[in-house]
């Protein structure tokens, strides 16, 4: 059978429930990442010192160009690779597996290298469009060199991810987090700017050669690389390639948006590169540390939506994902809320405490973000990758629009805005999808324990910018919300 977007249907199985499976992977991952996050902070803490904000603006930029060209490189296809190694595994096709990935490796190869050599022969006018100036072009070439082997650790992740073996999937990533922090922090400190620049390289030699031995351990009874004729296979390539054409259209439209966002910063009277610095310290520290839970439970979540082919039962396991994470993330958003100037300090310096207010609507856009993550799950799973594709970029268009808007009044704090705006109106739209194609009853998302989730949020924003006691109305509300919930807990088991 075969689904309307040319796509295999999928095959129902048992699974344990989904929220102790959520837990379990919250966790299993939460160690790997949790590493990761503190080792980025570290790093962002002495580029502050010995970059400024100014510095930090620069890299910034040139990652969200490095990321950009990524996700085109993959045709950020992880998701697919990852559903039909699974699929494959799980029906005894381990040929299939072995010829899926070699020739995942061999098209994605080619498409990166396809975009390497213009990101290089083209540097100055690529600086001239993300930097405002031509004179940063060797940091463009640099920047754009390591795409090649990003595609093929995204590749060996997604296999593993396929596999389900969160303990290489961990491993990885923590063995490659260290490794990369070790060899960057003495390039920066000797070279300033120029060694960061050229840690982007070594960042990501490393994290290659650390992906490929857990990958081998991921799947040592069997070979990882296919010889002779099955070397590429289109038939089996082609379902990966439609989640490709729509991955990397969303990837694509996301990091241009935040470069034009950037850009509109960098143009601003009065914030120029400092102001971008500053305005980093807000989008890494939300994208840092909400987004942490949730990546945290999709290893688990995203695989277990695939497995299910009935919508109505999709649609409640969605809801199930939904309101989890949301009541698992509260907490967090609130609390970073409340100490979001000591965060600042801690992690940044004590000229980034200028991004404290936008870090606020940063935070409750990625707490929004929460609803537009389940259901674009349910959207992958089912297939239906022209609604994803068409929501995603509408999203990006409204977050573009506003930022023109906003930032003219609001200055930094409008981008900020801007995404709280864009993230509401991906997860409507998902809602609505949801309630159309799946009959999903999104009403029913609200029980008390959710309900609840969301007043914490939103009350420490509301608090938080009336500057009313914050650092101790925030913890107690949360204190009072865990017991709460512990209450809850007990009645229902």
């Amino acid at each position: 059978m075969v689904s309307p977007d040319g796509l295999p249907a999928k095959a129902d199985s048992l699974t344990p429930p989904l929220e102790r499976g959520m837990f379990k992977s919250f966790f299993r991952m939460g160690m790997a990442h949790a590493t990761g996050v503190g080792l980025a902070i570290c790093r962002n803490k002495l580029y502050a010192i010995w970059l400024g904000a100014a510095g930090i603006g620069l890299l910034s930029q040139l990652n969200g160009y490095l990321t950009l060209l990524s996700s085109i490189g993959l045709l950020s296809a992880s998701k697919g690779i990852s559903k039909y190694v699974s699929e494959f595994r799980a029906k005894g096709r381990i040929e299939d597996v072995r010829t899926l990935v070699s020739s995942s490796l061999c098209v994605f190869t080619i498409v990166s290298g396809l975009i390497l050599l213009p990101g290089i022969l083209l540097s100055s006018t690529v600086s001239s469009l993300i930097l405002g100036d031509p004179a940063y072009g060797r940091f463009v070439m640099l920047a754009t060199i390591p795409v090649v082997l990003l595609v093929w650790k995204g590749v060996l992740d997604a296999l593993i991810v396929g596999y389900k073996d969160t303990s290489s999937y961990s491993r990885s990533g923590i063995g490659g987090n260290i490794l990369a922090f070790v060899t960057l922090i003495p390039l920066v400190y000797f070279w300033g700017i120029d060694g960061a620049v050229l840690g982007f390289i070594t960042t990501a030699v490393l994290s290659l050669l650390v992906t490929v031995f857990y990958a081998g351990m991921a799947v040592r009874p069997e070979k990882l690389f296919v010889r002779g004729p099955r070397l590429m296979n289109f038939r089996l390539f082609r379902p990966v390639l439609y989640f490709g054409i729509a991955g990397v259209i969303c990837g694509a439209a996301a990091n241009l948006s935040f470069l034009f966002a950037r850009r509109l910063i960098i143009e601003h009277p009065g914030l120029g590169l400092q102001g971008n610095g500053v305005f980093q310290a807000a989008w890494g520290l939300s994208h840092q540390l909400l987004p942490l839970v949730l990546v945290c439970m999709s290893v688990y979540f995203y695989p277990r939506l695939c497995e299910i082919s009935d919508p109505k039962s999709l649609g409640r396991e969605t809801l199930k994902g939904l309101s989890f994470a949301m009541v698992l993330s509260a907490p967090f958003a609130a609390l970073v809320i409340a100490f979001r100037y000591e965060l600042i300090r801690l992690l940044y310096a004590g000229g980034f405490v200028g991004a404290a207010d936008s870090l606020i609507f940063m935070m409750l856009a990625e707490y929004v973000r929460i609803g537009s993550w389940a259901f674009s799950n349910a959207m992958a799973s089912d297939a239906r990758l022209r609604v994803l594709t068409a929501t995603n970029v509408a999203a990006e268009l409204v977050f573009c629009a506003c930022s023109l808007l906003f930032i003219g009044h609001f200055g930094q704090m409008g981008i900020a805005l801007s995404c709280l705006v864009s993230a509401a109106a991906l997860t409507a739209s998902g809602a609505v999808w949801a309630r159309c194609r799946l009959g999903t009853p999104i009403l029913s998302l609200f029980s008390l324990r959710v309900v609840l989730s969301i007043i914490l949020v939103g009350g420490a924003a509301v608090v938080s910018l009336l500057g009313f006691h914050e650092k101790i109305l925030i913890p107690s509300a949360t204190g009072v919300w865990i017991a709460t919930l512990l209450v809850l807990y007990r009645r229902r088991h």
